[in-house]
């Protein structure tokens, strides 16, 4: 049921329960509070508040052609929809939405507007909104455990290394921050910590959170990326990196790796790498990977955190090998749920083995080698069923892995990597 009114002046307690309420504007005055239960609440004038305001699971629709947010108090926003043709502007600071923002019209945040993550629930931009968020926006990221590396990435057009000084230490005398190049004789681990350096949508970074095991929330803001993205990657055969670029989640809201018509994956292998820190050394870790609904280890799948970074292969040929790796918003969802590195992926879905390696005796960490079954599958290593192996770099862990046939002397002898899906 929908109720329309001209305006709203609230100054008793009001509990909205279900359905849809209709105003001009809404002014919560100090001392008032509106609780808004499962209702839609859909405004055509300003949101003014002064007093409080309990969202639960209520949508505060804004529909007039200029309005603004605002008010004195914190305003905790469950969901937010700006309408097409609406444009919205946010006005007063604290405010914040820890579900979801869509903008079919055209939403000002101007630094004001928090984007809130935590335990059990991260915020999101929904990427179907045929509108805009202009403006700074703040975006939170929840870490259950800040230590050692993470691989981070920017939802941002032009943030900085600077965005990170709040949870590193920039000037720390081992470097904290890497950017990765495939086109090194190296490991490709180059540092990047100059407070300045731009932090390039698309790409991946490694951060060093430290040796504390407790919680971080990682907190960015600049303006969102939207619509299309797009990187240049390579393969030059280098000794150490093969092909290897290490990208990242460009957008505000989580990725499906399998997202039918999100993706341009040009000269790029269908797999899918992620790094988990190891438990007792802040500086190494394993890596897990999914392919074409396979996890390695049950728990990397296709849903890409905000803010994750991720490897990808660039596939082996003439070298040197020019790879593209595009996105559009049709690989965005909406998964409040995504945790950051891995991601319950559920069931796998097809029949599999998978072997685990570990030292009992040592470690608890396992690794896992895993043989699935499927009918266009061959001997050979096969770019769109196939996945690598990136070694452990955490000596309690060992790694495990299987050899494709027509290739096993190169894999062993050549590649820091070799096919754990066969």
């Amino acid at each position: 049921m929908q109720y329309p009114l001209k305006s709203i002046l609230f100054l008793l307690p009001v509990l909205l329960v279900c359905g849809a309420l209709t105003a001009q504007g809404l002014i919560i005055p100090a001392g008032a509070y509106v609780t808004g239960g499962n209702a839609q609440l859909v405004m055509h004038k300003n949101w003014t508040n002064n007093g409080s305001f309990t969202a639960n699971s209520s949508t505060v629709v804004f529909a007039g052609n200029t309005q603004t947010i605002n008010g004195s108090s914190t305003t905790t926003f469950n969901n937010i929809s700006i309408a097409s043709g609406s444009n919205t502007s946010v006005a007063t600071s604290n405010q914040f939405v820890k579900n979801t923002l869509l903008s079919n019209g055209t939403l000002n945040a101007n630094g004001l507007v928090t984007l809130l993550s935590g335990p059990t629930q991260t915020a999101a931009i929904d990427g179907s909104g045929i509108g805009e968020v202009l403006g700074n926006i703040t975006v939170q990221r929840y870490l259950a455990a800040g230590f050692g590396y993470k691989y981070v990435s920017s939802p941002f057009q032009a943030a900085t290394v600077n965005e990170f000084a709040n949870e590193i230490n920039l000037a720390a005398i081992f470097p904290a921050f890497y950017k990765h190049d495939e086109n090194q004789s190296s490991n490709g681990w180059i540092t990047y910590t100059g407070s300045s350096s731009v932090l390039s949508p698309m790409r991946g970074y490694a951060a060093n959170l430290g040796a504390a095991t407790s919680p971080v929330t990682i907190d960015m803001t600049g303006v969102v990326n939207n619509h299309n993205l797009s990187i240049s990657l390579s393969n030059n055969n280098k000794p150490y990196t093969q092909g290897f670029n290490l990208v990242g989640n460009p957008y505000p809201s989580p990725i499906n790796w399998d997202a039918p018509g999100g993706w341009t994956k040009t000269n790029i292998d269908n797999a899918v790498y992620f790094f988990n820190a190891g438990g007792a050394n802040q500086y190494t870790g394993v890596y897990s990977s999914y392919i074409n609904g396979v996890s390695s280890n049950g728990s990397a799948s296709n849903i890409i955190a905000a803010m994750q970074g991720f490897f990808v292969h660039v596939t082996a040929g003439s070298f040197p090998v020019a790879g593209l790796l595009g996105i559009n918003n049709n690989a965005r969802i909406i998964n409040n749920n995504a945790s950051f590195f891995r991601v319950g992926g559920g069931e796998d879905k097809m029949p599999l083995l998978r072997l685990q390696a570990a030292l009992p005796d040592i470690s608890a960490s396992t690794d896992p080698v895993v043989v699935y079954f499927t009918d266009n599958a061959s001997n050979g290593f096969e770019a769109t069923l196939d996945a690598l192996k990136l070694m452990n770099t955490d000596s309690l862990t060992p790694s495990i892995y299987a050899v494709a046939a027509e290739k096993e002397n190169y894999l062993y002898r050549h590649w820091p990597w070799q096919a754990i899906h066969s």
